[in-house]
Formats: C-alpha cells, sequence, structure tokens
C-alpha cells in the first residue's frame, strides 16, 4: 500500500523523486556458522577485499538512518522498512540493540530482522520484542542432526543446536506477548528443503503452532556448489509428508474463511 501511494503520488506529479519504502542493510561481516549452500560467502570476501568493509561504524550508521527517513518523509513515507539480515549473523554485530532501538525511536522506521538466533543477547531480544515488525529466525536442519550437519559451526566449543534455536522462538513469543504486541509483531521461521529433514517437517510446524508463531516457510532445495544434485534428492515419504502439510495448510485456511463469513 505504501509502495502503490508512492507510485500514485509520484506519477500525478506531487512529488519529484520516489521515497525510499524499504532498506536491506547487511552491516556485519562475519558468522559463527559455515553453511554448506551459504550464498553470502564470496560476497563477505569481495567486501573484505574490495571495500575493506568490516561493520559499520554505529554513529554513521544513525546518520544515514536519519537522513534516510528524512529524504522519505518529505517524499510522503513516513515509515520506512529497515530490515537487518546476512552477509554475516547481524545478531554479532555489537551495536545491535542500539541500532533498532534508534531506528524506531528516532526514525520511524519498521525494523525486519532475520537471522539464525544464535547469537541473539538478552538486550537485543527485548529491543526486538518491542520494536520489530517482523522476526524470522532461519533453520539450517529441523532436528539438532541435520541443524549440525547444514550450519557446520566453526566454534565446536558453543554450538547452537536446533532445540536451542526452537526455545529462542519460544522467549521471542513471549517477550512479545509481554509487551502486547501480539498483533504488531509477527514471529516465523524458514528452512530448506534436505533429506536429513525427513520426518521433521509436520513435527516442527506443529511445535511452531503450539509455540504461537505465527509463519513457517519452507523453501526448495540449496545444492552446495560442486556437489550432485542426486545427494540430496528428497524421499517418497519426505514428499508425502510435504504433501500433507500443505494440505493441512489448506484446510486450515478454509476454516478460517468459513469463520470469516460466518462473522460477517
Amino acid at each position: 500500500l505504501d509502495y502503490a501511494e508512492a507510485m500514485k503520488k509520484f506519477m500525478q506529479g506531487d512529488i519529484e523523486n520516489l521515497p525510499i519504502l524499504s532498506l536491506d542493510s547487511h552491516d556485519y561481516n562475519f558468522c559463527d556458522f559455515n553453511c554448506k549452500d551459504c550464498l553470502a560467502v564470496d560476497t563477505r570476501k569481495w567486501a573484505k577485499e574490495k571495500l575493506n568493509f568490516v561493520d559499520f561504524d554505529p554513529d554513521h550508521y544513525e546518520k544515514v538512518l536519519t537522513e534516510i527517513a528524512r529524504y522519505s518523509k518529505q517524499r510522503g513515507c513516513d515509515s520506512v522498512r529497515f530490515e537487518m539480515s546476512g552477509e554475516g549473523n547481524p545478531d554479532m554485530y555489537p551495536y545491535r540493540a542500539r541500532i533498532i532501538r534508534y531506528a524506531a525511536e528516532k526514525c520511524n522506521m519498521k525494523p525486519v530482522y532475520i537471522s539464525s538466533g544464535s547469537r541473539l543477547d538478552d538486550e537485543t531480544i527485548d529491543v526486538l520484542a518491542r520494536y520489530a515488525h517482523y522476526i524470522r529466525i532461519s533453520l539450517p536442519g529441523l532436528n539438532n542432526n541435520a541443524y549440525q550437519i547444514y550450519s557446520s559451526q566453526k566454534n565446536n566449543k558453543s554450538i547452537f543446536t536446533y532445540d536451542d534455536a526452537i526455545e529462542l522462538i519460544k522467549k521471542l513469543v513471549k517477550k512479545r506477548k509481554e509487551y502486547n504486541r501480539e498483533g504488531e509483531l509477527l514471529i516465523g521461521a524458514r528452512t530448506c528443503m534436505r533429506p536429513e529433514n525427513e520426518g521433521s517437517y509436520l513435527k516442527t510446524a506443529k511445535t511452531l503452532a503450539a509455540i504461537g508463531a505465527d509463519s513457517f516457510q519452507i523453501v526448495k532445495i540449496l545444492v552446495p556448489i560442486g556437489e550432485r544434485i542426486e545427494k540430496y534428492c528428497l524421499s517418497n515419504e519426505t514428499v508425502s509428508e510435504l504433501k500433507e502439510l500443505k494440505d493441512e495448510l489448506k484446510m486450515m485456511k478454509k476454516q478460517m474463511r468459513d469463520i470469516r463469513d460466518k462473522v460477517k
């Protein structure tokens, strides 16, 4: 709706330039995972070699956010969508809580946060629960074995597991409730189809639903560079499980439509 309104004003000549409606910030260049199918390895390397980029200075970061908010407000967009995600693990950026708070309080931005959650501290969790509009936790696998295989974590002394990720989502949902933001903040999870996830799709979907998460995305298989696609074929059992999950989703949507129709 924001985009449509901005285009309307632009085409009518009410504004000379379109506002910045959405900002995707990759502000930290290190990660505690070494995912087999990571899409950011090459760009992280390029940024270090060509730009000497490691992370953003927080004072400069805040000035940039302020200018983006000012520019967009003058062109009719008073609340820019502000996404923080890879190239590295955004949890590890030492000024994360400060930047989220500043973006929300000083710039009226709508923070969106995407990460594994493996390094989220209590302060950042609290700030996210207060100010974020969407949080998505990435799950390299849907059980502890698959999670470890695909995350390939570098620090063996502090391994973050699938169980840890589920507990984190529970904590985020609980914090959201403390701030009465169930209608404002969406919390979800995302995974890829993987052979090692067999038998865990439905279980994870039901676990997330019981916790109170709002979404669960399952995307297509990513094949690591240099490996054969045959190694990542899904079994008939997994295909059946995914079809069952899809059918349950269709049935749930129908039930929701029926409820809405009755209310009307």
